[in-house]
């Protein structure tokens, strides 16, 4: 590993531990979008979306969210937001989907959903 890798470690690390936010890694692709689809129909807003092309022509906007895992797409990303509180959502083919956000939020969402909560990423 190289200084500037571990660097933005350890920068990621303190940054999640000053703005108190939590981690779920390695969610399940299905259970992923379940939960997408759960929090926008509790009232959070999908704010923004990276949209590759294929992912758009399949029914994203449409259908909620199909994460394309059978469409070719390798990577999604989005923000969900509520008031004042923002959850980042991202999925890859590799480790599937994670989310990260305030930890309340997050530990709540871990519980309800049994996923394990990190205070930080862990790198794969």
């Amino acid at each position: 590993m190289n200084i500037m890798t571990r660097l933005g470690q350890i920068y990621t690390k303190y940054k999640y531990k000053r703005d108190q936010l939590n981690i779920i890694q390695q969610i399940p692709t299905q259970q992923f979008q379940k939960i997408i689809q759960k929090y926008q129909q509790d009232g959070w807003e999908l704010a923004s979306e990276y949209h590759p092309a294929d992912f758009w022509v399949n029914g994203l906007v449409d259908h909620g969210v199909d994460h394309g895992a059978d469409h070719g797409v390798d990577h999604w990303k989005c923000k969900l937001r509520k008031g004042t509180s923002t959850l980042i959502c991202e999925w890859n083919n590799e480790v599937e989907g994670e989310i990260s956000g305030p930890q309340r939020i997050i530990i709540g969402l871990g519980k309800e959903f049994i996923l394990s909560v990190r205070t930080c990423p862990t790198w794969f």
